[in-house]
């Protein structure tokens, strides 16, 4: 696994999820990102149907253009607060494709130079596993 900087890690799922209701509850916009997306056109589309994007992602999967559409997209959409929520699987060899891994930098690199004060990064890693 990456050693990502996350903004909490929980190791509890019952935690996990009281976590995540209590955010939204709160007004919090939350993303869930499923990590069995392994490939890049499946990650366009998971950004597609589930971000705020400004501009619209057009035409080929360019990761630079995937992260100004996220970027401007969460710059404008207003709430109480960004949450990206991902969930460790150690069964799923997925989320350590290239391709995940790219767009978890993406995410990271949103959360520090964009909007660092808004956006927070949640992983939830079962107990025994260390980041």
């Amino acid at each position: 696994m990456n050693s990502f900087n996350y903004d909490k890690i929980i190791n509890e799922i019952d935690g996990f999820d009281a976590e995540i209701s209590r955010l939204r509850s709160d007004g919090v916009f939350i993303v869930e990102f499923p990590m069995q997306l392994s490939t890049k056109n499946e990650i366009f589309e998971f950004v597609k149907t589930e971000f705020p994007l400004d501009p619209l992602i057009k035409g080929g999967k360019n990761w630079d253009a995937l992260a100004d559409s996220i970027g401007g997209g969460l710059e404008k959409f207003r709430t109480n607060g960004i949450v990206a929520v991902m969930k460790y699987d150690a069964n799923n060899s997925c989320q350590s494709s290239s391709s995940t891994i790219e767009f978890i930098d993406i995410l990271f690199q949103i959360r520090n130079e964009q909007i660092p004060d808004d956006m927070k990064i949640y992983l939830y890693l079962p107990n025994g596993f260390v980041e």
